[in-house]
């Protein structure tokens, strides 16, 4: 799952996809509901079960810089 937030915290963008093996996920810089969003910086969030048996999780956090 990668999520987008701003430095509010508020969530203004998600992308889950279900499989095993590498995944790519791109954001356009627009909110869940289609609209572009401010430019400044964002926390890219990215989370994946790496192992389902024993529910084991890791995330990891990026910045992400939106300029138009």
């Amino acid at each position: 799952e990668v999520e987008i937030f701003d430095l509010a915290g508020r969530k203004v963008w998600s992308n889950t996809r279900q499989g095993f093996g590498q995944q790519e996920f791109a954001w356009d810089g627009r909110d869940d509901s289609g609209a572009t969003v401010t430019p400044g910086i964002y926390v890219c969030k990215i989370s994946a079960d790496i192992d389902a048996e024993s529910a084991s999780n890791t995330s990891a956090v990026h910045l992400v810089a939106v300029a138009y």
